[in-house]
């Protein structure tokens, strides 16, 4: 009988063991998803801002497994598609139509993930300007 309980035990402790796998991602890999604009802040650095806003209604950015971005929500939709790349740290967007804003083809912004938020800094922007968005959770 003792036999049977430490194989039993045995058993469940060997199970509980691969439910426990821990999983790590890349950035790109957390960066797939659905993140709703929070804040915006600009005249600074992260941390150091002249003005910020949070943003009541903000617009999602959708960041697909095969590299595409959907602004939803944003006030230009000829402008809210495109394809993504993440290189040393920066989130590059390339717009499908390039016509539709006055802007260069890409933009070029160094992020920063924490638990459910990411930030974007845009390279761009002469006088600093961050984006604050929460991760919208999938149901």
């Amino acid at each position: 009988m003792k036999t049977i309980t430490y194989i039993s035990i045995l058993f469940m402790f060997l199970l509980n063991a691969c439910d426990k796998k821990e999983i790590s991602q890349s950035p790109e890999e957390q960066l797939i998803g659905k993140w709703k604009l929070i804040k915006f802040c600009e005249g600074g650095t992260p941390g150091v801002f002249f003005t910020c806003n949070d943003i009541i209604n903000g617009y999602i950015l959708s960041l697909d497994e095969q590299n595409n971005f959907l602004f939803i929500g944003n006030n230009n939709p000829d402008c809210s598609t495109g394809s993504f790349e993440v290189n040393n740290n920066k989130l590059i967007l390339y717009y499908n139509n390039t016509e539709c804003i006055n802007a260069p083809k890409e933009f070029i912004y160094n992020f920063s993930l924490s638990i459910n938020q990411l930030e974007l800094g845009d390279i761009q922007c002469i006088e600093g300007c961050w984006y604050t968005y929460k991760k919208i959770n999938e149901k």
